[in-house]
């Protein structure tokens, strides 16, 4: 994505992504559609893996193609994969004290499991920010910020937004330019709105509702997908993505 060069005060007067309202978390849509198959954008590689991907990624809330990006980045489909820092399998996975031992997370169910359920922690920890939550998740939390981890996350975001133009019948390429804006509500607050900015070290800037226009043409509608949601004792929560074309001034 090339958001870093969108002018928002260009263009947030162009867009209304979504009805704006604060709403209580037995209201909010807890669950990304029920998608049988990930998006044709995806090579074979990482096609074979689809049934594992889909089951595990939607038994903690998450986007399917989402869990797909991170295996393209992270193994590019190899269950043999593995990092200097002992990281193993399609999804790199750390063999912890409490997680099983490498010799079993190098098993594809089991490392998707794992993989799937950290990376719903940590976007949930990140509260919805998805750039932060993927960067801790390639670095842990003490390197969320650092360059390296973000631009790998940023790498993710990129084929994420591809595979969910591919999704929508658009082409991979059509959605280069598009603004990616993320929403997340949760615990009954009112939705916070973040614009991704790609580059060297990319970054999550915030939005106020406020510079969100009122009127989106029918004609110009924007893409969107649930990236994450939840729901449990401690509370509820829904990230989505927005795909916004921008209006060219």
């Amino acid at each position: 994505m090339t958001a870093a060069r969108l002018i928002l005060l260009a263009v947030a007067t162009a867009f209304q992504p979504v009805t704006v309202a604060t709403q209580s978390s037995s209201t909010l849509p807890l669950s990304p559609p029920s998608i049988q198959s990930i998006s044709p954008y995806w090579p074979p590689v990482i096609q074979r893996w689809n049934d594992l991907i889909v089951v595990h990624a939607q038994e903690q809330g998450l986007d399917p193609d989402l869990v797909a990006a991170v295996i393209r980045q992270e193994s590019d489909g190899y269950t043999w994969a593995g990092s200097e820092a002992g990281a193993v399998g399609l999804m790199q996975v750390m063999p912890l004290p409490d997680r099983p031992p490498a010799g079993e997370l190098i098993r594809p169910d089991v490392n998707i499991a794992w993989g799937t359920r950290i990376l719903s922690r940590m976007i949930r920890r990140a509260d919805g920010d998805l750039l932060t939550g993927l960067a801790a998740y390639i670095g842990g939390w003490n390197r969320a910020s650092h360059r390296l981890p973000r631009r790998q996350a940023a790498l993710i975001v990129d084929a994420y937004v591809r595979a969910i133009a591919v999704r929508q019948g658009l082409s991979q390429d059509s959605v280069r330019d598009w603004i990616v804006l993320l929403e997340c509500q949760a615990d009954g607050r009112t939705s916070r709105f973040n614009v991704i900015e790609a580059g060297s070290r990319a970054v999550s800037r915030p939005v106020a509702i406020t510079d969100l226009a009122a009127v989106w043409p029918e004609s110009r509608r924007p893409v969107s997908t649930v990236v994450h949601s939840y729901q449990d004792d401690e509370g509820a929560g829904v990230t989505r993505l927005w795909l916004i074309r921008p209006v060219l001034p």
